[in-house]
């Protein structure tokens, strides 16, 4: 991810540092147009700068269609405050251009970059992080099982104000008294708020209550119903939208996969069967599951049978994994119930049509997982299960 400077004077000397960490100063927003990549764009909003009230509307505007992330640098806190919601700020009152480009570089680009896609859902999703993370707010994250709740969460910690303090996942059986004391500076994250027990969740209400700490809470949930985390404090809500409603992520997450494998393949170079497999379907899964097929993918021969097993192999866990987590079963009868009415929908025989997938092959896998749900159950770590 590039950044562009547009309001102002660099030294040489600077504009040396900004070639060699890939950031570019403009004169105007035109020049933003013809570039592609997501960017950001930082703007001089310092009392005494030509940039004013209209041309940084216009600018607001313009970006939301040109995958550029704003940023206002001010002196004044209530400079250009109408444009809080829609763009971030780094207030301050030194201006030295030195230290915009050393905080821009290690707080955003850094961070932004490790969650990974270039659909327009994940654009706004960055979007909103990054309007967000200077202004120091509490965050509430939700998403399926699989679609990167708690990498976001680093992104979140890794952007803003907070980077250079902890970051610490929170379990039901600290002593949340003593996590909250130690915590000054940084981000304590609740991974599944459904998890911690009402006391616990009053006592952090009753903490923010009484005093301003040096601590923001990120808390998330797989109930992509729920609108807000804690009703005691003031979150920014992220939605990290399914795999499945942003296909053209597919190809670049696939890329992103092979890479981080060590092999020197692309999307595009995959077999046509394998690219019209990955995005004609529907990860229940999401983007883990997604990684896993790629996984089983590189590291076993490509044959029609391999394509059909790995398919087959990681939608059953997939399902398998969800049911288990809402389960409100304690016996392993009752959870093989319950699986078994899922799998005797409709939806799966459309799926097996679908993919023409064969379903003696689906029958022989679904009896392999059904057959061994103590091993998956202990493999996810749920203790609720009674054996």
């Amino acid at each position: 991810m590039r950044a562009y400077f547009l309001g102002f004077n660099f030294k040489d000397s600077i504009e040396v540092k900004m070639r060699s960490a890939e950031i570019r100063k403009i004169s105007a927003l035109s020049q933003l147009k013809r570039i592609g990549e997501e960017k950001v764009l930082c703007i001089n909003g310092a009392s005494d700068s030509s940039i004013d009230r209209a041309r940084v509307g216009f600018i607001v505007q313009e970006a939301k269609d040109a995958k550029t992330h704003v940023v206002v640098v001010r002196d004044d806190k209530d400079h250009f405050k109408e444009f809080e919601r829609e763009m971030a700020f780094i207030d301050g009152p030194s201006l030295k251009s030195s230290e915009i480009v050393a905080n821009f570089v290690s707080m955003v680009r850094s961070s932004m970059q490790k969650f990974v896609g270039e659909s327009r859902e994940i654009m706004e999703l960055k979007s909103k992080i990054f309007n967000a993370c200077f202004s120091d707010r509490n965050f509430f994250i939700t998403g399926e099982s699989g679609s990167g709740k708690h990498l976001l969460a680093e992104v979140v910690h890794g952007a803003g104000l907070r980077s250079g303090g902890p970051f610490i996942l929170f379990r039901d059986e600290y002593d949340l008294k003593t996590t909250l004391s130690d915590l000054d500076g940084g981000h304590l994250f609740i991974e599944e708020l459904n998890s911690i027990s009402q006391g616990n969740q009053k006592t952090i209400c009753d903490f923010f209550g009484k005093r301003n700490p040096d601590l923001r809470i990120i808390s998330s949930t797989r109930n992509t119903e729920k609108d807000y985390g804690f009703t005691c404090l003031n979150e920014v809500v992220l939605k990290i939208p399914p795999l499945r409603d942003r296909k053209s992520d597919v190809p670049v997450l696939t890329d992103y996969f092979i890479k981080i494998a060590s092999y020197d393949c692309h999307f595009e170079e995959l077999p046509f069967e394998m690219q019209d497999r990955l995005l004609g379907y529907s990860y229940p899964g999401n983007v883990r599951e997604l990684r896993d097929i790629i996984n089983d993918y590189l590291f076993n021969d490509h044959s029609e049978k391999i394509f059909q097993n790995i398919f087959i192999s990681n939608f059953i866990s997939s399902i398998i994994f969800e049911i288990m987590d809402k389960s409100k079963s304690t016996t392993l009868d009752g959870l093989k119930a319950e699986i078994s009415k899922w799998f005797s929908d409709n939806y799966v025989k459309g799926l097996l049509k679908n993919f023409k997938w064969d379903e003696d092959k689906f029958s022989n896998i679904f009896e392999y997982f059904v057959n061994n749900l103590k091993i998956l159950i202990e493999k996810r770590g749920i203790s609720k299960f009674n054996f």
